[in-house]
């Protein structure tokens, strides 16, 4: 009898303890999941509606953000008037390149560029439905992002003051 006692408080003792184990692990799995649920996760890329700027006196096509074309671009001043919708565009460091076109025999013609620098996108403002992409006559690139239609860079403006004067005094 003393034998069966011993096992049966046992068993009893085994049982009260995985039960109690088993609430304070649900207990925990439910604090963890609110919690979780609680904290805003930063999403690592975006998505937005393209405008590209090309600033060189040249046609430039397949435009590419990373994998993605978005299009192409007459010479300046005909630059800037077309999206390319929803482009998803990760943060960080990105890859663009573009293939040079021009009338035939111009200099250049089928090569492809990579922009000379690093462009990044390492955010957006609130809001943000564009992103412009501004590509610069001397090979780099800047990613503006914007709540509106883009607009030029202050980079663009001062090419197209430089452009407005130069188109007069050849006139």
């Amino acid at each position: 009898m003393s034998v069966l006692r011993v096992f049966t408080n046992n068993f009893i003792a085994r049982t009260m303890s995985d039960t109690n184990l088993l609430r304070r692990s649900a207990c925990l799995t439910s604090l963890g999941l609110l919690l979780l649920s609680a904290c805003k996760v930063k999403s690592t890329q975006v998505s937005l509606d393209v405008v590209l700027f090309s600033y060189l006196n040249r046609p430039i096509f397949d435009v590419y953000v990373n994998e993605t074309d978005i299009g192409v671009a007459g010479p300046w001043p005909f630059s800037g008037r077309g999206a390319m919708s929803r482009v998803v565009v990760p943060f960080g460091i990105q890859k663009i390149n573009w293939r040079l076109g021009g009338p035939k025999g111009m200099a250049g013609n089928g090569n492809i560029v990579t922009a000379k620098n690093r462009p990044e996108l390492t955010g957006v403002p609130p809001g943000a439905e564009f992103l412009g992409v501004h590509i610069y006559d001397d090979g780099t690139v800047e990613l503006i992002a914007s709540p509106h239609f883009p607009v030029l860079s202050a980079r663009g403006r001062a090419f197209d003051q430089q452009w407005k004067r130069l188109r007069v005094d050849s006139a």
